[in-house]
């Protein structure tokens, strides 16, 4: 019978264990860039609409009309939209795109800046603070829903109900 206990009065040496020192559990953060993620609204809507919204500053977000619920990472698909960037010194930019192509250079704007894009009888406008800044040269016609294509960790969207 195999047994490691030393008979009774007699000594038996262990090995040493090396001991592990302890250590904290921690946190790590990895940042996810790429355009990898995004989402479309539930509402498909047809005839005369508008999406309005907010932006808070981003590495990369693609805000605008969408005719599919189809790859939503893809910012290409967004029909009628604007794209959401930072510049060279930090500070959030706006441009319209239309189905990847950007047709406005970049600007700077601010966090509580109000975006809109508006269809009525097929034409699509664009607006910033209630100002108009574009018509579109692309009619819109169908159903329509929001969507939104990001780039990066945190990057994010906010609607905003408006009348």
């Amino acid at each position: 019978m195999a047994n490691d206990a030393p008979a009774p009065g007699t000594c038996k040496t262990y090995p040493a264990i090396p001991a592990v020192p302890s250590r904290p559990s921690y946190f790590t953060t990895e940042v996810d860039e790429g355009w990898n993620a995004g989402a479309n609204s539930v509402k498909q809507l047809s005839g005369d609409v508008f999406l309005a919204f907010t932006q808070p500053q981003v590495r990369g977000a693609a805000m605008g009309f969408v005719t599919s619920r189809d790859t939503p990472d893809y910012y290409e698909r967004i029909t009628h939209g604007f794209m959401f960037t930072s510049d060279a010194i930090g500070r959030p930019t706006w441009a319209i795109m239309e189905s990847g192509r950007l047709l406005t250079n970049p600007a700077v704007y601010a966090p509580t800046s109000v975006f809109r894009i508006e269809r009525a009888n097929g034409v699509v406008s664009y607006l910033l603070d209630g100002s108009l800044i574009m018509i579109s040269q692309t009619e819109s016609v169908g159903q329509v829903m929001a969507g939104c294509s990001l780039y990066s960790s945190g990057d994010a969207v906010e609607s905003q109900e408006q009348p």
